[in-house]
């Protein structure tokens, strides 16, 4: 159902706001697409993830076709009832049926504009939040390695140490049990010189003597490799203090960079949500002055009649066409179980008589290529079978060849031959005939 606006009573009201109006009309819809814009943000993204959870491989079409609709919901319904809305308090209807309308539109008009109102803010920030750059965060991958490849330098370093400590040691430990060996075998050499054997007091002295310098020896390689084992460990903890440190500094930095990135999102999140809270303001705002211009300049919405579009006009012309074709196939292939006739038979009223109807049999058109727009089209008749036909040109006479053949044959008594198979045989029996 189509409507317009009659032309305006008061003139000179409606050239004072006319100008205002339009730059008004234009606002109105930059707003509303702002609105459906973060509505449809906010739609998207908690529909894909409700129906993630349970069905992922269609998330994404069902998140779409739940933000369309809902976008289309709730500004379609803003476009049509907020103007009505406006008309309730300018009309005073508030009495009567007028009354039992108007509440139910106030109703679902405050409904729409707070859920648009509210999608749009609170989906304004969620558009943002989804929108902005992860903060810059430094990691510490850098500081891991470095401080393993100290550590490992380290343990190289004690592992060299505790080498050249064994090297210097063992040849000491040796020495001792040589020089311990040979004194022995001096002691009882002299011993044997003098035709006596080694008093068991001198050679337990000399193994008390071996066993401290042995002691001594051994006490002197533990304190060289506590040294160094202190020098490793004081390494190994001076380096997990520069890894400890470096870390702390990164983190640092990441924790600062992320509430610097967490103020500047809210930021604009807000003054997005409010410019958006703003849009809709100025699209209800839009919406009352043009009604409140209407009803001052006297305009009255009224039924307009209907007018076809150009889309409207073409798919009927073609609807009408195609059912003209179908129509035109199925008299043909109707007419297509009439025997035709041959010479010696009777009319084509024998085979006429297999119809039920014998209206369908209709005279010929003079012009068939013609017709008027509000009659429909009839086809011309066969000549020879009087059966209704779709010609291809606009000089066929006969619905098929084979009521051609069979009018020449009934025409000139012999079945109609090409002229040079008619001539090739009429030379053959002339021959014959000479012959003979």
């Amino acid at each position: 159902m189509n409507t317009q606006y009659t032309t305006p009573k008061d003139w000179q009201f409606f050239q004072s706001y006319a100008g205002l109006l339009s730059t008004l009309h234009i606002l109105g819809y930059i707003a509303q697409l702002i609105s459906a814009l973060t509505e449809f943000g906010v739609i998207y993204t908690l529909v894909r993830q409700s129906v993630a959870e349970t069905f992922p491989e269609y998330a994404a079409a069902a998140a779409l076709s739940g933000a369309i609709l809902g976008t289309a919901f709730l500004e379609v319904g803003l476009r049509r009832f907020l103007p009505y809305s406006f008309r309730v308090f300018y009309f005073q209807r508030y009495r009567g049926l007028h009354l039992a309308i108007s509440l139910p539109l106030l109703a679902v008009t405050v409904a729409l504009v707070f859920a648009s109102g509210y999608l749009s803010f609170y989906g304004s920030r969620e558009i943002v939040q989804q929108s902005a750059p992860p903060p810059r965060a430094d990691s510490d991958a850098p500081i891991q390695r470095r401080a393993a490849r100290d550590k490992a330098a380290a343990l190289a370093l004690w592992a060299t140490d505790s080498a050249l400590l064994e090297a210097r040691f063992e040849p000491r430990l040796a020495g001792a049990e040589w020089k311990h060996k040979a004194v022995l075998q001096r002691e009882a050499q002299a011993w044997r010189n003098r035709g006596k054997g080694m008093p068991r007091t001198r050679s337990t002295e000399l193994e008390a003597l071996r066993t401290a310098e042995r002691a001594n020896l051994l006490q002197q390689k533990a304190e060289a490799f506590q040294k160094a084992q202190e020098v490793r460990d004081t390494r190994l903890q001076a380096i997990e203090a520069q890894k400890a440190a470096a870390i702390a500094r990164v983190t640092a930095h990441n924790r600062a960079s992320e509430r610097s990135n967490l103020l500047k999102t809210n930021h604009y999140g807000n003054s997005l949500a409010w410019f958006t809270v703003l849009a809709m303001g100025v699209l209800i705002f839009s919406i009352g002055i043009q009604e409140a211009h209407r009803k001052g300049s006297g305009m009255e919405e009224v039924l307009a009649p209907h007018t076809p579009g150009l889309w409207e006009e073409l798919t009927r012309a073609v609807g009408q066409r195609i059912e003209q074709l179908c129509r035109t196939w199925i008299r043909r292939l109707a007419g297509r179980n009439i025997p035709a006739t041959y010479p010696g038979q009777k009319p084509i009223a024998d085979a006429l008589s297999r119809f039920h109807d014998r209206d369908m049999v209709q005279a010929p058109l003079a012009s068939p290529a013609f017709t008027l727009l509000d009659e429909e089209p009839q086809d011309p008749l066969c000549q020879y079978c009087h059966t209704p036909y779709m010609p291809n040109t606009s000089w066929q006479k006969f619905c098929s060849t084979e009521c051609r053949l069979a009018f020449h044959g009934a025409k000139h008594g012999r079945v109609y031959l090409p002229t040079r198979v008619y001539r090739a045989r009429k030379g053959e029996k002339e021959k014959n005939v000479r012959l003979l």
